[in-house]
């Protein structure tokens, strides 16, 4: 992060909070037209989210981390394997196969509290922020960190498959800006082979 960057993120907060402060005593037309902006700065502050912070962390410190706890990558991925029938698992909701609503009833999670748990354990330990999910094409998916919006953001971690992702790249740091430059397709993940069936991959927009 630039020093740039830092002090024009503090301005909009600034500005943020500054009609935030406003709204405390105005008419109520005044009132409906500065609610109207604050949305729309929220909006714009969270669209910018992926300029403000572009902290994914680099393959090597990925890769390093990967290296370092590899057995318990392995395990978390026998785990996901034995709850398939969960397809999504993060530290606050999980998605089921059939069923992606949430909330849910304790009896429809997917996991007894105890294995969810365990769960979250070893995403703190690895540092998978946002846990796991299955893709469509039967790979699973460890979340390490996300940008930006669902709409227009991106998100970095590794992916596990016994069939070969593609394509593959030597490496992903850059991949961000050749999406924005057009030289790649955004929305469509692209991997870096780390070993037999492990990959660090990215996928934004």
């Amino acid at each position: 992060m630039t020093r740039h960057t830092n002090r024009d993120q503090r301005l909009l907060w600034r500005k943020f909070y500054g009609l935030k402060n406003e709204l405390r005593g105005p008419t109520s037309r005044e009132r409906s037209f500065l609610i109207c902006c604050l949305l729309v700065l929220l909006a714009f502050l969270g669209s910018c989210s992926a300029v403000f912070d572009d902290s994914h962390s680099s393959d090597a410190a990925l890769i390093r981390n990967f290296e370092l706890n590899e057995q318990d990558f392995d395990k978390l991925i026998e785990m996901a394997r034995v709850d398939s029938h969960v397809v999504r698992i993060a530290y606050d909701f999980t998605w089921l196969d059939n069923n992606y609503n949430w909330p849910r009833p304790d009896s429809e999670i997917g996991l007894t509290k105890e294995r969810w748990d365990n769960y979250k354990r070893i995403f703190s330990k690895l540092g998978l922020k946002e846990g796991l999910s299955w893709s469509s094409d039967g790979s699973i998916v460890l979340i390490a960190s996300t940008r930006g919006m669902s709409t227009d953001g991106s998100a970095k971690g590794y992916a596990f498959s016994t069939k070969p992702l593609v394509p593959t790249l030597d490496s992903l740091d850059n991949v961000g800006s050749e999406i924005r430059n057009g030289r790649l397709k955004p929305g469509v993940p692209v991997y870096r082979k780390i070993k037999e069936n492990w990959y660090v991959y990215y996928e934004g927009d």
